[in-house]
């Protein structure tokens, strides 16, 4: 873990309490400490209290004084991870497909000007520039949390339409429905409390032994559970999606 002893010129939780009060933000010994841990450490900062106690104004603060740009994730019931992180702009790719089809060329549709950001993704992309608060987490369900979870700890998330690409790409043989499958069931893979999470490799290798066996005869989904040991390569964790293996299957080739 890399330490950063100074935050734009701040060395201290002193120098940090001086800084906030300079921008009209009164933070006490207690929250300039830990702000400026959390800054320093690169993990995030977790405050709780009633409603008007000054949590997202000391987000405000914290942002001016570093000089970023807050990006706010207001949290709902029912909120999702595209609502969060990115959408595709479908009216654009159609109107591009469209004029492709026209024209006779090839339009790459999950190109970067095709999508929409939303404020985490916006704040992976320029996390030197940027300020996240996400507010009222506790207003989304488990799913989300555990989601959130993922992407705190680790600060990375993968586009689906793009791993899909790169199965494709990389996996001899591999077919789109397939990949998609792989896709979805590895990010289901990647919410559990799992020793070593499957990355890109590991999702690649899983597409093309699945996709051997089911050459050879086996049927989807009974391809993917018999290569299951692909994916995933500490028996712990084997042992502990076996049990939900089927519905993880089910719900990825839905």
């Amino acid at each position: 873990m890399a330490v950063r002893h100074s935050i734009v010129g701040i060395g201290s939780p002193r120098e940090l309490e001086e800084a906030l009060r300079a921008a009209y933000y009164l933070a006490d010994e207690e929250l300039s400490t830990a702000a400026y841990l959390a800054l320093a450490l690169g993990k995030p900062l977790l405050l709780e209290g009633a409603p008007g106690v000054g949590k997202t104004e000391a987000a405000k603060a914290i942002a001016g004084v570093l000089g970023r740009v807050l990006l706010r994730l207001q949290c709902f019931e029912g909120i999702d991870a595209a609502g969060a992180l990115y959408e595709w702009n479908f009216p654009r790719q159609m109107l591009a497909m469209r004029q492709e089809s026209e024209g006779g060329g090839r339009v790459d549709i999950y190109r970067d000007e095709f999508l929409i950001e939303r404020p985490m993704l916006a704040c992976l992309r320029r996390p030197e520039e940027t300020v996240l608060l996400i507010d009222e987490i506790d207003r989304s369900d488990h799913e989300f949390e555990a989601f959130l979870l993922e992407f705190l700890s680790d600060f990375q998330i993968s586009i689906p339409e793009r791993e899909m690409r790169i199965i494709m790409m990389r996996a001899s043989g591999v077919g789109e429905r397939a990949a998609r499958a792989v896709v979805a069931a590895v990010g289901r893979l990647r919410r559990e409390p799992l020793t070593k999470l499957p990355g890109i490799a590991e999702a690649v290798e899983w597409a093309e032994a699945a996709t051997l066996l089911n050459e050879q005869g086996a049927r989807w989904p009974d391809a993917f559970k018999r290569s299951l040991g692909v994916v995933l390569k500490d028996e712990d964790d084997l042992v502990h999606v076996a049990p939900k293996i089927d519905a993880i299957l089910a719900e990825a080739q839905a």
